[in-house]
């Protein structure tokens, strides 16, 4: 199933973007050669859990208002909610 990083239990085996992984600490997870790797907490994965209790969930999900300025989806809408900002970094030159 898709969840959100923030939702997996410590220990949790998951996928992203075609690699595996089991999730170390809140924002940390290894890879299959151990590799340490650091996670946002509304990253989307693959995983059949455990996840966390919906309480406990709930201390660890990401700020509402800081989401609006990552335009996550691409949409015009969550852009515009955000001041016009872009995901992208401009070269002032």
């Amino acid at each position: 199933m898709n969840v959100q990083f923030y939702q997996l239990a410590v220990g949790a085996a998951f996928e992203f973007r075609g690699k595996r992984y089991r999730k170390t600490a809140m924002s940390m997870a290894a890879d299959e050669r151990d590799w340490g790797n650091v996670f946002e907490g509304w990253t989307k994965v693959i995983s059949d859990g455990p996840l966390l209790p919906p309480e406990v969930a709930a201390k660890w999900a990401p700020d509402p208002a800081m989401l609006r300025y990552w335009n996550l989806d691409g949409d015009a809408e969550s852009k515009a909610e955000a001041g016009g900002q872009s995901d992208v970094c401009e070269n002032p030159s």
